[in-house]
């Protein structure tokens, strides 16, 4: 018997780049439609540095640029002497510190950002020249994103938590063996599809979802307690009532098994590529308040019966991660909180049902995706023929608009079931599998 597999409508995320513009500094940014800019930044590393040092009072500025071009010196010079590359890096600790206290001083950024995410976003790029390369492309950025600079040393501990109290990181003294940036910031990307993240996975992430690095990129020497609150309430990403008490803390799969958390959960089938950290008690994060809102102009016809459908209110405490879960870990990545139990699959976007109806060893899934339409007193829905593939759903398309049902796969990712064609006919259909997401 087939059971179908209710899944929560698609959703948005903080922010959607819709259209862009320039500033005089060279910056593109994207238009908000929520109060946010996500800025793709233009040139290198280095004239982005220089972008943030220049918010500075001129003395400072001055300052600052002028450590950062002695960096750049004994950078260069490290290329072909590895002490002077040593030099290099303990400078830019040093310079990193610095302008940690003097972000107070800056002048307001352009498009809302903060003096704390200018900051944090300077040490980001100079530690990325430094660490990755100076031709490194720049990471994008959302104006109003929470992030924060930490500076850890060998025989002290270390406690680093965004402004928002939402994501943090807690190391022993002695986790590392030589002075190390961390910069956390959240992560800007657009995720629309429900479920969606980040990490490789099918299983469920819910938001907020951040980035943790790491400078120099080396393993701890001691597992670090990290922890990321999840959306508790909002209008969509929120998660469903009762289930909050089976999220952990996930990341990226370490590259060694010697990586691993003992009592951690890794998935590598295909589609996978996360470990799943044992829940662990933390006290550094916050996440009362921690709310969802969606672009308005994103939800489009979700706002009829979705919204009815998901229009609750989850409890601001009382869950596993709310309550001061986290997870022990030796490796910086993206860490996300999941689901492990239920992996759900997702729908097309702006559908508002789904239903798995077979998979492959591969880890292939096939089902339908429809939008759940009601005409008078009946059910019309349309739906489309779908493939779950990598933690992707993809359309595989119909004879005509409105009905395509796939009913069986086969290990090549062949797909048969039926499709209605123009005049409104039945017809025996076959996909052939799509190139892989």
């Amino acid at each position: 018997m087939r059971t179908p597999l209710l899944v929560l409508a698609c959703s948005t995320v903080l922010v959607v780049a819709a259209a862009c513009s320039r500033d005089a500094t060279g910056i593109k940014l994207h238009a908000p439609t929520n109060g946010s800019v996500v800025v793709t930044p233009q040139g290198t590393l280095d004239d982005n540095i220089l972008l943030v040092l220049a918010l500075l009072p001129k003395g400072l500025e001055t300052a600052a640029t002028t450590r950062w071009a002695n960096i750049k010196s004994k950078y260069a010079a490290g290329l072909s002497d590895p002490s002077q590359m040593l030099v290099a890096k303990q400078m830019l600790f040093e310079l990193s510190a610095w302008v940690k206290m003097k972000a107070p001083n800056m002048d307001p950024p352009p498009a809302g950002e903060t003096r704390t995410a200018a900051s944090a976003r300077a040490v980001l790029y100079m530690s990325l020249y430094v660490f990755n390369g100076p031709e490194f492309p720049p990471p994008i950025f959302t104006t109003t994103a929470d992030a924060v600079i930490g500076l850890v040393t060998p025989g002290a501990p270390a406690t680093i938590v965004t402004p928002s109290t939402h994501a943090g990181v807690a190391l022993e003294a002695g986790s590392v063996a030589e002075n190390t940036i961390v910069v956390i910031s959240q992560n800007p990307t657009a995720y629309l599809a429900n479920c969606s993240g980040p990490l490789l996975t099918q299983l469920c992430q819910y938001p907020q979802f951040y980035t943790f690095d790491q400078f120099p990129h080396k393993t701890l020497l001691k597992g670090a307690k990290f922890s990321v609150c999840h959306v508790n309430f909002g209008d969509l990403r929120n998660p469903p009532a009762g289930i909050h008490n089976r999220f952990r803390l996930a990341h990226t799969k370490p590259a060694s098994p010697a990586d691993y958390t003992l009592g951690s959960t890794v998935r590598d089938q295909p589609g996978e590529s996360i470990e799943i950290l044992p829940l662990i008690s933390e006290t550094f994060t916050n996440c009362d308040q921690n709310a969802y809102v969606p672009d308005v102009e994103q939800i489009g016809a979700l706002k009829g019966m979705a919204r009815r459908m998901l229009a609750f209110m989850s409890p601001k405490t009382a869950y596993a991660i709310d309550q001061g879960g986290g997870g022990l870990s030796r490796s910086f990545s993206d860490f996300n909180v999941v689901d492990p139990s239920i992996p759900e699959l997702g729908m097309l976007p702006g559908d508002m049902s789904s239903w798995g109806l077979a998979m492959n060893d591969a880890g292939h899934a096939e089902g339908i995706s429809g939008d759940g339409r009601i005409v008078g007193l009946s059910w019309a829905a349309n739906y489309h023929a779908v493939l779950w593939q990598n933690g992707q759903v993809v359309s595989l398309g119909t004879l005509r608009d409105d009905f395509g049902e796939a009913k069986g796969i086969n290990p090549s990712s062949q797909i048969v079931g039926q499709s209605k064609n123009a005049a409104g006919k039945t017809h025996a259909t076959i996909w052939q599998p799509p190139a892989s997401p």
